[in-house]
């Protein structure tokens, strides 16, 4: 019987991994808060996701350990929403559109 299974997981850092492996040279394209255009590789979202993975350990985050993060939808975004997963921490998107009184 045929299954549908697929032969790697489909969570967050499988699937950054593949990116990274798989497309090193294919463009990641968006836009920064102040309108202008970020371009990299996937090769280099890879490294910088896994190195800001890497940070976040060495600062004692751990699997289920929740890390916020306040930020516009923009690459570094982009860099800390596989990066927390990838490490077993629990991404939280705080809006930047509250006020502090409603983010505490």
């Amino acid at each position: 019987m045929q299954g549908t299974m697929m032969p790697f997981p489909l969570t967050l850092a499988p699937l950054l991994e593949r990116a990274g492996n798989f497309f090193p040279a294919v463009e990641v394209v968006s836009s920064r808060p102040d309108g202008s255009i970020h371009r990299y590789t996937y090769a280099d979202f890879y490294r910088r996701a896994r190195a800001l993975a890497a940070a976040l350990q060495a600062l004692g985050i751990r699997r289920g350990d929740r890390v916020a993060t306040l930020m516009w939808n923009h690459a570094s975004h982009l860099e800390a929403y596989f990066g927390i997963p990838s490490i077993g921490g629990v991404i939280h998107t705080l809006n930047l559109r509250l006020h502090p009184d409603e983010l505490a």
